[in-house]
């Protein structure tokens, strides 16, 4: 149960928006093995001609799943991070790291005292990212997940009337 419900915390639209793999699909492919680590979600490609047999899949919907698994290789890193269930780090929270790191999932993975210089990271959930990480199946998780996937650093938006007085 509690593999089923990271699978759909990652799939879900605040995460990587990996739209057709609702909860139903998802308790399917994990009852049937094909999903048994987040980065799994990556190699159903692979695993097509097993996807064709399940009872319920047709060519269209297997189709239009893999082609949303497609599409949300190109994503955020803070999407990642809040995908990966790290006790307490919300979706906020996971773009308060990456915008205090500088986007440096290195500076973030092994970050420790400087966690809670973050904006609303305290004690608790500081020692939770900590934690997650000294765990090297996390770490090694985390880069499988980034080989697949592709981001890059936001652009700072521009503010177009910074310095500027009016009368």
């Amino acid at each position: 149960a509690i593999l089923r419900e990271n699978f759909i915390h990652f799939v879900s639209r605040d995460a990587m928006n990996i739209k057709g793999s609702g909860i139903t699909i998802i308790k399917l492919l994990v009852e049937k093995a094909l999903l048994t680590n987040i980065t799994d979600i990556y190699r159903l490609k692979e695993e097509r001609d097993k996807l064709v047999s399940l009872e319920g899949f047709g060519e269209t919907s297997i189709d239009n799943l893999l082609n949303a698994i497609e599409s949300s290789k190109k994503t955020e890193l803070h999407r990642i991070i809040y995908g990966i269930g790290i006790p307490g780090v919300g979706e906020v929270t996971a773009r308060n790291l990456c915008n205090h790191f500088d986007y440096d999932i290195d500076a973030i993975i092994n970050a420790n005292h400087e966690l809670k210089e973050v904006m609303d990271i305290g004690n608790i959930t500081a020692s939770s990212i900590s934690v997650y990480f000294s765990y090297s199946d996390n770490r090694e998780q985390l880069n499988q997940l980034l080989e697949w996937c592709s981001w890059s650093k936001p652009q700072k938006k521009t503010q177009w009337f910074k310095d500027q007085t009016w009368v």
